[in-house]
């Protein structure tokens, strides 16, 4: 029976993520695991969870009970409802298992809908496919599915972490999953020793069936998306440096995305690649610290009847080819050897980079398409935003700390200083910072202390020191080791540039700031944009609350991070509704209409993307400050301004296909149907109408 709970439940992650109970304060890491412990103690996984991990993934036994996936049943709001007894309301918060209203502080916190059934999942059509917004993005809805609970366990095999299958806890990190076996299991069966390879994949299904099939011979991890490479490489490197594997394969979904009859249909090209360009994205990062990155594509043979090849799905067709028809030690024993050498072979074709762009792989359109976007994402930001990011690397800080400081040669006030560098990290969410530099004696102590940790071989203190001594690209080569400061209580959203009828230029963006307030488009003149003082008023005239400290050397960073957010995204401002001449297009509030067909404007920013042959150019109306369309007289179109948007339409259609883009005859029937008009004196009392006055 579905919970009676149907209230909007904030689906949107927050960057910002502190370590502190309801009233600021530091929560002590280990009652939040404790409390997971406890909820997941209480756990079980039925038949029915057990029956479909086995025919969608292909798991046996073995691999479901030692990875610890458990079920997750309405009843369960009976055991979080029973948590409040057992531990502090922050700690139950801290934890994910219980939450707070983003949108309405005042309520207290309650039940986290993840944990007794409910699910953010992407909306899909009666087709199958995915149901985008007017902006292109996918649906995400909420739905009552019970979602598998995925716990993620440490090197000794104890809980740390749990996870609805696909949740997205708002306000939490996301954390990378590596295949660990329970404590329980690890005891009896799980062996010794370094293995030589690591495979990374996309998902924690996935990486469960990599894990049973190439456990023995490779380390699995899994991220919670391919996007989350960026936040989480620093959780990613850890994990290599603690297992001593140099050669890593990052192996994710290989689906076909160019067929309009599958779910995964992308019309434009440069959509279609995604899984291929964060692959080389985590390969890339890792290899540039010293490690063989390398990507592997999933045959296409691999595909379903969606178009879509993975590991887990490749690992259940085998099993029902074998005619296996439960997850019994039997059934392993049918495919083992089998899979074992596919799923080894496909790991084995893995290339670098490199090889990618030399060997043909890709058609050159395609692999141009991968590589633009590959270096889109990689591009470092001069001017820095505080995001999830900093959040994760905040909360790698805080552990290291607590860790450090137990460990009798290292530093006391080094440790405090890893907490201090946590908390102004934490600070930065939602928030442009710059970074400043250690003083020398600053400097000087932590190389001392990464030479030490180096002699010591102690692999933990030598990525703090690594972390506190990084340094940035917009500052000199000369400093080593930052601190973050914040300059500022918002961030800006850079849209596209307006290419004003002038000839000037003028940047629109979304202002959102740490007090909850986020603009429409607002327009920054190219005038403003330069100085600190103006760019200061013009913030104050646009938006309410919105701090800038920063100087003109910041101000010269957001220049260069704004020339790469909007390189080729100018807008041609159109100065009237009707026909544009320069373009050949007529323009309407809700439709463009061109020789090439009609199109609609994007519904948030009201752009009229058109194609003409390979090109896409950009055009929008005019408009004042108050964002209200500047209207040009040109005659004909005052008269049709208040007809139906049926009969405006009409007219375009008409004039285009039947008689050109002529201006002599647009001059002559302007005249004529002003003269009728006025002729009837309706022009104010009724809408007008068009009349055929032609011969």
């Amino acid at each position: 029976m579905q919970p009676n709970d149907n209230k909007d439940h904030n689906t949107e992650p927050v960057t910002d993520d502190t370590a502190s109970t309801l009233d600021g304060a530091q929560i002590d890491p280990s009652l939040t695991s404790r409390a997971l412990r406890w909820f997941y103690n209480r756990l079980i996984l039925n038949d029915t969870d057990r029956k479909s991990l086995f025919e969608k993934r292909g798991l046996t036994d073995l691999t479901i009970d030692a990875l610890g996936f458990r079920s997750n049943p309405n009843a369960n709001k009976n055991l979080l409802e029973e948590m409040k007894s057992e531990f502090p309301m922050a700690v139950l918060v801290e934890s994910g298992l219980w939450k707070t209203d983003a949108t309405n502080l005042k309520d207290p916190p309650k039940p986290n809908p993840q944990f007794y059934g409910m699910s953010i999942v992407e909306k899909r059509g009666s087709d199958g496919k995915k149901v985008r917004g007017p902006d292109g993005e996918v649906i995400r809805e909420c739905v009552w599915n019970n979602p598998i609970l995925i716990p993620y366990f440490s090197e000794t095999g104890e809980l740390i972490h749990l996870r609805p299958h696909k949740g997205m806890m708002a306000g939490k990190t996301p954390h990378f999953y590596v295949a660990r076996a329970n404590a329980t299991f690890r005891s009896r069966n799980e062996s010794a020793g370094v293995r030589q390879l690591a495979v990374i994949t996309e998902g924690e299904f996935k990486a469960a069936a990599l894990w049973q099939v190439l456990g023995g011979l490779a380390e699995i991890g899994g991220l919670p998306g391919i996007t989350m490479a960026k936040p989480l490489i620093g959780d990613v490197e850890e994990w290599l440096d603690a297992i001593g594997t140099r050669q890593v394969v990052v192996g994710y979904d290989n689906e076909n995305k160019a067929d309009e009859k599958l779910p995964g249909y992308q019309r434009e090209k440069r959509r279609r690649f995604d899984a291929h360009i964060w692959a080389r994205y985590l390969a890339r990062q890792l290899s540039k610290q010293g490690l063989d990155g390398r990507v592997c594509v999933l045959p296409d043979a691999w595909r379903d009847q969606n178009g879509k090849a993975d590991w887990d799905g490749r690992l259940a067709a085998m099993m029902k080819e074998s005619g296996s028809v439960d997850p019994s030690p039997a059934s392993w024993d049918k495919v083992r050897d089998i899979a074992r050498d596919e799923f080894l072979s496909v790991v084995q074709s893995a290339r670098s980079i490199g090889e990618f762009r030399h060997a043909s792989f890709f058609d050159t359109e395609t692999e141009k398409i991968i590589r633009t976007a590959l270096d889109s994402i990689s591009y470092e930001p001069c001017l820095p935003i505080g995001g999830a990011e900093e959040q994760i690397l905040a909360q790698r800080l805080f552990r290291m700390a607590a860790r450090l400081k137990q460990k009798d040669w290292f530093k006391s006030k080094a440790a405090g200083f890893l907490a201090l560098l946590a908390r102004a990290y934490q600070a930065t969410a939602g928030r442009y910072y710059r970074m400043k530099p250690l003083s020398e004696k600053q400097e000087d102590f932590w190389l001392q202390l990464q030479e030490e940790s180096r002699r010591r071989g102690d692999e933990e203190a030598k990525r703090a020191c690594t972390l506190v001594l990084r340094g940035r690209k917009n500052l000199k080569a000369t400093k080593r080791g930052h601190i973050p400061e914040t300059i500022s209580d918002f961030y800006m959203r850079p849209l596209f540039v307006l290419r004003r009828a002038n000839g000037t230029r003028t940047r629109v963006v979304t202002i959102h700031t740490v007090h909850g307030v986020n603009t429409p488009p607002i327009e920054i003149p190219w005038e403003e944009f330069g100085s600190p003082v103006k760019i200061r008023d013009c913030f104050n005239r646009n938006i309410t609350g919105a701090s800038w400290d920063g100087g003109q050397s910041e101000l010269t960073a957001l220049h260069e991070d704004f020339a790469h957010a909007l390189a080729f995204k100018d807008v041609i401002e159109v100065p009237v509704r009707g026909y544009h001449a320069k373009s050949k297009i007529w323009f309407f509030e809700d439709i463009a209409i061109a020789e090439e067909g009609e199109f609609l404007p994007d519904p948030k920013t009201n752009i009229f993307w058109i194609k003409r042959g390979k090109d896409i150019e950009a055009y929008s109306f005019a408009r004042n400050p108050d964002g209200i369309d500047h209207l040009v007289d040109i005659g004909l179109m005052e008269v049709l301004g208040g007809a139906t948007r049926g009969v405006q339409r009409m007219f375009a259609r008409v004039y285009i296909e039947q008689l050109g883009l002529n201006v002599k005859w647009l001059a002559k029937a302007t005249v004529k149907i002003r003269q009728f008009h006025q002729q009837r004196n309706i022009a104010r009392k009724s809408k007008p109408i068009l009349i055929d006055n032609s011969p």
